[in-house]
């Protein structure tokens, strides 16, 4: 079993189910001087008032805060802004913060892994609208071999290329932790 090769990922190739697998978490530490109570205080703040970031000079934009502030645990999001008031468009998704505040000598550190999830709402419209791209193909040409092969196949393209779109597009947004422990660092400063 082990001298088989079977499941070998070999460094440097790429394989079709890394283009669809999901980006891995990507783990974040911000540390402040200030207590984890006085960090959760600012914090549960500074989610309230909603501000956006001051871009740095190689910024892809202006960044807002949300999420929740629960005791210690926290759950922020990040969504990325071309200016404040329009939100980013082509691949510009949310980021999500998971973690916790947690006491450190000195001070404190806000601890915890980011990801980038695709909303429920995005795959329910894509099942719903291939599901009625379907039926109308079905109503247009008859119950056929031909209507239910063309269904079938660009069904298929189309699910590829959304799955792939998907991936992409979380990877791209995972790429603004940066900006996310700078918007952090400056609020719990």
């Amino acid at each position: 079993m082990a001298g088989d090769g079977a499941g070998v990922l070999v460094p440097g190739h790429r394989h079709v189910a890394g283009f669809f697998a999901a980006p891995d978490p990507v783990i974040l530490n911000v540390s402040s001087a200030l207590p984890p109570d006085e960090v959760v205080v600012q914090l549960g703040q500074a989610i309230r008032e909603r501000p956006y970031s001051t871009p740095g000079r190689n910024s892809p934009g202006f960044f807002r805060l949300g999420g929740a502030v629960i005791g210690r645990a926290i759950r922020v999001t990040a969504r990325p802004y071309v200016v404040p008031g329009l939100i980013a468009g082509y691949g510009a998704m949310m980021i999500e913060l998971s973690g916790e505040v947690v006491g450190k000598a000195p001070g404190s550190e806000i601890r915890g892994s980011v990801t980038a999830p695709i909303p429920r709402s995005s795959v329910w419209l894509a099942v719903v609208s291939l599901i009625v791209w379907a039926v109308v193909v079905t109503l247009g040409n008859g119950s056929n071999l031909v209507s239910w092969s063309f269904i079938l196949i660009v069904g298929s393209a189309i699910t590829l290329a959304w799955g792939w779109i998907a991936r992409h597009n979380q990877r791209k947004a995972l790429r603004n932790v940066g900006e996310l422990e700078r918007l952090l660092a400056s609020v719990i400063s």
